[in-house]
């Protein structure tokens, strides 16, 4: 099959039709990786044997643009470091499960195992940094914090809170509202409209504008394993930084799908919506 022409490549997002050709090998990229997984990556591996290396690479205004829109709105809340990171990880998990499982599977089932729970271990970090702050025997710190289990709570860390204010048998019953994921409208759109076309090999290629964010990405060397593979393998006309660039891209492409199809992890959600309730409060008396 002869090479598509670069100058018609398009970027993903722009709203044009793509060669169906090119979009066959990301079709339902976005099912490979569960939602979970991502906010695992957003924590460095901690105590792994393969070191983490930097990966540089450049995107474009508007990519980046979605991704701080994403971090700063609540969808995700994470250091720009870290969102960097688990996009890219996304990308390279999810491309290598969609290109040829078998030759990855090792490498994939060793990520996926020792990044598991990295992102709970963190929030209780957090969690407890945040309650640790109020007087959980005060009647008034109590009436607020019921209101705010019976909207956020009904999962493990509203049971920790009312764990630690009533002893097991003295625990009143809470009414839980059913709270839908918010997500603006605006944060909506820009999500549809990178996912309104498949995505292509134009995401591995950039136009050169002063507006371009470079942007690193911090990575165990198991990712730079399967970068390796790419290199070798698939994608032997783009460079390390272009394959990165793709990923990225890739992954920002299936955190978008999961946004539309509110399929981002409730939990996380939720936890946030507790934590902001507990700091303002604290800070308030």
């Amino acid at each position: 099959m002869s090479k598509p022409d670069k100058s018609k490549l398009i970027e993903p997002g722009d709203g044009n039709m793509s060669d169906p050709i090119d979009t066959i090998g990301y079709i339902g990229i976005e099912a490979q990786i569960e939602p979970e997984i991502f906010y695992n990556l957003l924590s460095l591996f901690k105590g792994d044997k393969f070191k983490s290396q930097n990966a540089s690479f450049t995107i474009s205004a508007y990519h980046y643009s979605l991704m701080e829109v994403l971090r700063n709105r609540g969808i995700v809340r994470a250091r720009e470091a870290d969102m960097i990171r688990a996009i890219v990880g996304i990308g390279i998990l999810s491309k290598a499960k969609l290109s040829d499982y078998s030759r990855y599977r090792d490498l994939i089932e060793a990520i996926l195992v020792h990044c598991k729970n990295h992102r709970k271990i963190e929030n209780k970090k957090r969690f407890d940094l945040s309650l640790n702050r109020l007087n959980l025997e005060d009647k008034k710190t109590i009436n607020y914090l019921k209101l705010l289990v019976e909207s956020y709570g009904n999962n493990e860390y509203g049971r920790e809170i009312w764990g630690r204010i009533y002893r097991s048998w003295d625990i009143p019953k809470l009414k839980f509202k059913e709270r839908d994921l918010c997500i603006l409208d605006s944060i909506r759109k820009k999500c549809f409209k990178l996912t309104q076309s498949p995505l292509t090999s134009a995401m591995y290629r950039l136009k050169r504008d002063s507006n371009n964010k470079a942007l690193k990405a911090r990575l165990s060397e198991r990712f730079h394993i399967i970068l390796h593979k790419y290199e070798n393998e698939f994608l032997e006309h783009q460079s390390k930084s272009e394959i990165i660039r793709g990923c990225f891209i890739a992954g920002l492409f299936c955190l978008s799908k999961w946004v539309l199809r509110r399929r981002i992890c409730k939990i996380e959600y939720d936890f946030f919506k507790i934590i902001d309730g507990i700091d303002s409060y604290a800070a308030r008396t």
